[in-house]
């Protein structure tokens, strides 16, 4: 399911963000694209918060292979999204899963600029 919900909501949200803010050369940015990307990344991601107030984990309360790619796209939420709102329930999780040494062996090492 969160792994679907990745691709259909989260992936849609931040890639317009993403190509706007490292693609896209400054002179040629759409500013609008990128107010509208955040928006719609924040709204993903209030919905991933209170998921989070009901489980250690998105699926569960065990790690599983759900979590990896929407902490890859959490990856790029916390860069290139420095104005977020407060969510202390996905804080957590991102915490944990971003200690995990493979997360800082593959994904904490791509630089996004």
């Amino acid at each position: 399911m969160w792994m679907d919900w990745q691709l259909s909501v989260m992936g849609p949200s931040i890639t317009p963000v993403f190509w706007q803010l490292i693609r896209t050369p400054a002179d040629k940015r759409d500013q609008n694209a990128i107010d509208t990307g955040k928006e719609k990344t924040i709204t993903a991601v209030r919905m991933m918060n209170e998921q989070l107030g009901r489980t250690k984990f998105l699926a569960s309360d065990e790690f599983s292979y759900g979590d990896i790619p929407v902490g890859i796209m959490i990856y790029r939420y916390m860069q290139l999204i420095p104005e977020r709102p407060a969510t202390p329930n996905l804080d957590r999780w991102y915490a944990a899963i971003s200690s995990r040494p493979a997360f800082k062996e593959q994904i904490a090492v791509v630089p996004l600029s």
